[in-house]
C-alpha cells in the first residue's frame, strides 16, 4: 500500500467530552492514491489494505473509520 500512496493530509482535528470522564477525538485524513497501477477503485484498494473499519487498542482506545469518500 505504501508505494501507491502519493500524499497524506490531516485536518479537522477535534476533541469532545464524553461520558464518564472520557474524551472523543477525531481527525480528518486524506489519502491520495496513485491509480495508474491499480486494478480496482482507490476506495476498494484502501479498504482492502486496512482490512476493517474499527480496531480496539490495549489501552481502551477504539479507532474507527466513519467514511471513505472517493472523488
Amino acid at each position: 500500500m505504501k508505494k501507491n500512496i502519493s500524499n497524506i493530509e490531516f485536518n479537522h482535528l477535534w476533541t469532545r467530552d464524553a461520558e464518564g470522564g472520557k474524551f472523543r477525538h477525531g481527525v480528518g485524513l486524506k489519502l491520495y492514491v496513485r491509480t495508474a497501477n491499480l486494478w480496482e477503485t482507490p476506495r476498494s484498494y484502501v479498504f482492502k489494505h486496512v482490512g476493517q473499519d474499527s480496531w480496539h487498542r490495549g489501552n481502551g482506545a477504539a479507532i474507527s473509520i466513519n467514511r471513505i469518500h472517493q472523488k
